[in-house]
């Protein structure tokens, strides 16, 4: 299998924490900020005995900040902007920072995660 380089388009440091004892964790400086527009369209509210809230539908605009496809080059991107290319772009993940994978320090902040996620 070919290797794969990871290059971190989000704002943040991400560290990856391998679950295999003995392995060291991975570091990813940013290199840029891949960046998604959103607009949220009014729906119709959810109404309850108490409340009518408010109900919007997420759309995304332009991706900016993403680099066209490379050669065994993996795009690490927001889930926002994993979102809105996941039909049409295979070399982007994001940060699983669900509670199996997401790992936080003693004030609960977030240092690092167990695995990326992918959507097709």
């Amino acid at each position: 299998m070919q290797q794969k380089k990871l290059v971190n388009l989000t704002k943040h440091i991400v560290r990856y924490y391998p679950e295999t004892p003995g392995l060291v964790p991975a570091t990813y400086l940013s290199e840029g900020e891949a960046r998604v527009a959103v607009y949220y369209m009014p729906c119709t509210p959810i109404v309850t005995d108490m409340h009518d809230i408010p109900l919007v539908r997420r759309e995304f605009g332009e991706v900016t900040g993403l680099p066209d496809p490379q050669e065994n080059v993996i795009y690490i991107v927001s889930s926002m902007v994993l979102a809105a290319v996941k039909y049409h772009r295979r070399d982007v993940v994001a940060p699983d920072t669900g509670p199996d994978s997401v790992i936080r320090d003693d004030e609960g902040e977030i240092i690092g995660v167990k695995r990326f996620t992918y959507d097709l």
